[in-house]
């Protein structure tokens, strides 16, 4: 992983990205700890000079459907098109809404331009795209009013930072981009904030914390501006910017028409445009001189514009992706990360070299390639060093599996779900009877019956034969992947990936309970700390490498609670997934550097309930990280490095 400073990107770039190669950019809307975050394609770069950039965007906002290579939201939601309309005019791929009389106006004036911007301005890209276009001309003045109105939204708004809902992410990319021209304007760019007994005015007319800013507001900011116009240099001429028609009336009123500039980035506008010609020339025509001069955009500016929406993206050329993320001292950053930015980024080399170049590949191949580790890819010395190109999975990615219209609220209780399952191969099951009530097996019945695994009767379903195969194999990864295509069990897994909350009513709380039966949740210890999804795909390239960063000298040793701590941290296993890796690893190779010692003691950990399947029926086992053997005889207590 390299860490760089924002002005410093296009250094990088230069000496990283080939100059003459397509680039394409993808996108992720969330954080997350997978080596594998999903994205959606973005955009498409004729080459690192980007003289012409191909936007790839979906033409709606993907909606969750059990993919693991996609980016998703829990909705449609109505501000696609306008938050990505706000970034591509940030970014000047497309053109806002605009007074084109007075923009030519204010494109001829030779005098530095003195923006008064409302809240409007800043966070549709507008301001970003002027500053661009009049090229270090420009000075901004803010407000308390639009500072405290800004710093409220992340406050009033639960789940603001891991945006699920399409409105929620509109509104926290129109945040970026207003708070990265405040905090951090082009170079040659004067932010004023105004003095203390403007701001003070201004704070007196805002209502109470949850009613947000007072409609006199936007009125007390133009009357600044009046007193600000009255007063300034004569080499100075200011504007007013606003995309609210009505405040722009007003302005012009109290300012006169000179004094005014009205653009606004338009979702319905942006999306015809770029229907119509996807392939956009990207650069800017001023008027300067006798033929005018062409201002072209560098690659850094649209990474930045882009990160505004996307929590991460992903630059990919024929054999190099790099996946590039906002670097933040705390979860949200502290001021200094948003007056000197950081960018942390992750590079991965694609070997194509195993590959038949004339196969096809899908959006699960995609997602395969994306396999980052800790930031880089595994570079140990011996066996495990060789060329990364088809891999060898311990536990596979999940195929795309559609979601299921079923009622979030019904309940996988683990017992009723396994009975049904054992009666409907012919098994017979007292415990069904006597453990489990005839509410919750009519909820497993139904779940089973809209999954196909049984029918009406409780026999043998459509795809019972799939069911029964997993079952045998004892593969709950299998089952893991079934029960995601269920909304009130997908929804509680994205909870614990958000927040790692232990707070679930009683039915959201069986899809945790079901969860933790398959191995694919646990917690870290007793107590608050929460829990965690541990169901990553994971190669054996992937647990090499994890093992060398653990043990990297001979003699070195760690306890198998550590080691669970640190499997769960950096490849997203739990202690149940963690232990079948290391018994495959030590399965398919006899003579690793590393081996399982049962002397000493370790910490137990918290204890999960783990279904076992088999041809004589089910059982549930205790797994904690204190009871783990990796395959061998009796517990494993630590495990060492033998050899370089």
């Amino acid at each position: 992983m390299n860490a760089i400073r924002l002005v410093d990107l296009d250094e990088w770039i230069a000496g990283e990205l080939p100059t003459e190669e397509r680039v394409t950019i993808r996108g992720g809307f969330r954080m997350t700890n997978s080596s594998q975050p999903p994205s959606v394609p973005i955009c498409q770069l004729g080459s690192t000079n980007a003289d012409t950039i191909e936007v790839l965007l979906p033409t709606q906002a993907p909606v969750q459907a059990g993919r693991v290579d996609v980016a998703s939201f829990g909705d449609r939601g109505g501000k696609w098109w306008e938050t990505w309309a706000a970034v591509f005019t940030a970014t000047s791929i497309v053109t806002p809404v605009v007074d084109h009389v007075r923009l030519l106006d204010i494109l001829n004036e030779t005098r530095r331009i003195r923006f008064c911007c409302d809240t409007n301005a800043l966070c549709t890209g507008v301001a970003a795209w002027l500053l661009f276009i009049l090229d270090g001309r420009v000075d901004v003045f803010t407000s308390a009013v639009v500072d405290r109105e800004l710093s409220a939204w992340p406050d009033r708004k639960p789940g603001f930072w891991q945006a699920k809902s399409v409105d929620l992410w509109h509104l926290r990319t129109h945040y970026r981009l207003a708070r990265r021209i405040i905090e951090t304007p082009p170079d040659g760019v004067v932010v004023d904030r105004l003095s203390p007994d403007q701001s003070a005015l201004m704070l007196a007319k805002l209502r109470d914390e949850t009613s947000g800013k007072s409609p006199d507001a936007d009125i007390l900011l133009i009357e600044l501006a009046r007193g600000i116009a009255r007063d300034q240099p004569k080499n100075a001429r200011l504007v007013y910017l606003t995309g609210d028609k009505n405040n722009a009336r007003a302005a012009t009123s109290a300012l006169g028409a000179n004094n005014v500039l009205y653009a606004v980035s338009d979702g319905a506008q942006t999306k015809s445009a770029i229907s119509e010609m996807p392939i956009r020339v990207l650069g800017w025509w001023r008027p300067i001189g006798p033929l005018g001069t062409v201002l072209k955009p560098d690659l850094s500016r649209l990474i930045w514009n882009f990160l505004a929406a996307c929590d991460f993206i992903i630059l990919e050329t024929a054999k190099t992706k790099w996946r590039i993320t906002p670097h933040n001292s705390c979860k949200t950053g502290t001021p200094a990360d948003w007056d000197d930015p950081w960018l942390d980024i992750y590079k991965q080399v694609v070997s194509t070299s195993l590959e038949d170049p004339a196969t096809p590949r899908g959006p699960l191949d995609d997602a395969n390639a994306e396999d980052i580790i800790d930031g880089v890819l595994p570079t140990s010395e011996g066996r495990h060093a060789e060329s990364v190109g088809l891999k060898e999975w311990i536990f596979q990615p999940r195929g795309n599996r559609v979601m299921i219209d079923a009622p979030s609220g019904r309940r996988p209780s683990p017992k009723a779900v396994f009975s049904l399952l054992w009666r409907s191969m012919g098994g017979n099951d007292p415990r069904l009877a006597a453990e489990v009530s005839s509410e919750l097996e009519l909820e497993a019945r139904n779940i089973l019956l809209s999954l196909g695994a049984i029918d009406e009767h409780g026999g043998a379903g459509a795809r019972s034969a799939e069911f029964a195969i997993a079952w045998n194999k004892n593969d709950l990864d299998w089952f893991h992947g079934e029960f995601l295509r269920l909304p009130g069990y997908a929804n509680a897994l994205d909870r614990i990936r958000e927040d790692g909350t232990t707070k679930f009513s009683s039915r959201s709380g069986s899809n945790v309970t079901m969860a933790r039966a398959l191995g694919q949740v646990a917690r870290y210890s007793y107590g608050e700390l929460g829990n965690f999804v541990g169901d990553a795909a994971v190669s054996v390239e992937d647990l090499y490498s994890a093992l060398d960063r653990w043990l990297p000298n001979p003699g070195d040793t760690l306890s198998t609670d550590q080691l669970c701590e640190r499997a769960a941290a950096e490849l997203m296993l739990t202690p149940y997934r963690f232990e079948i890796a290391m018994k495959s690893l030590w399965g398919r190779e006899r003579t690793t550097p590393f081996e399982g010692r049962t002397g000493g003691s370790v910490v137990a950990g918290p204890t999960e309930s783990v279904v076992a399947l088999g041809s004589t029926g089910y059982n549930f086992q205790p797994v904690a990280p204190g009871t783990l053997t990796f395959g061998r005889e009796g517990p494993v207590r630590f495990i060492a490095r033998t050899a370089p």
